[in-house]
C-alpha cells in the first residue's frame, strides 16, 4: 500500500492493539486477535497512544483529538485542535500537547490548560514524560531534545 499511513499502539498492559490505516481504526484483543472495535475515521492521524495505566487511548488527527476509554471501548471526548503530538502524564490526569511552537499541559476532562512551558520550541515533534511525571522531554525539528519541568 504505497502512500498509506499506518499507526499502531500496544496498551501497556498488553491486552489491546490499536491500529489506524488510511481511514480505518481498529482495536484488537492482542492475545486472541479478536476484533473489538472497527470504525471509520478521517485520514490525517498524527499520533496514537495509550496512557500508562492502559485506561485511555488518545488519537491526534489533523483537526481533532479523540479520547477513548479502552475499558468500555467508547469515545468519551473529542476536542477540535491541530496538535502535532501529545503524551499522557504517567498518572493519567492530563496530557502534554505540542501545538505549533508551544507545549502545554491540559486536563483530560475538559482540556483546560493546567500549565504552559515558558519556552517556545522550534517545531516540536514528539513528547515523553519521565516515569515520575516531573520532567517532559520535547523532541524538536533537527533532532534536538529539550527538557522542561512538567509540574510547577
Amino acid at each position: 500500500m504505497a502512500g498509506v499511513t499506518c499507526e499502531s499502539a500496544l496498551s501497556p498492559d498488553g491486552r489491546q492493539l490499536a491500529c489506524h490505516v488510511a481511514s480505518e481504526f481498529v482495536i484488537l484483543d492482542s492475545s486472541s486477535g479478536a476484533l473489538l472495535v472497527q470504525k471509520e475515521y478521517a485520514a490525517g492521524l498524527r499520533k496514537l497512544a495509550y496512557s500508562a495505566a492502559s485506561q485511555w487511548l488518545g488519537m491526534a488527527f489533523s483537526s481533532e483529538f479523540a479520547l477513548w476509554d479502552s475499558r468500555t471501548l467508547s469515545c468519551v471526548a473529542t476536542h477540535g485542535c491541530e496538535w502535532d503530538s501529545f503524551a499522557f502524564a504517567p498518572d493519567g490526569s492530563h496530557i502534554a500537547v505540542a501545538d505549533g511552537d508551544r507545549v502545554r499541559c491540559l486536563g483530560l476532562g475538559d482540556f483546560h490548560i493546567t500549565r504552559e512551558a515558558p519556552d517556545r520550541f522550534k517545531s516540536p515533534r514528539d513528547l515523553a514524560y519521565s516515569p515520575d511525571g516531573n520532567v517532559l522531554a520535547v523532541s524538536c525539528q533537527g533532532g534536538v531534545s529539550l527538557l522542561c519541568q512538567a509540574r510547577g
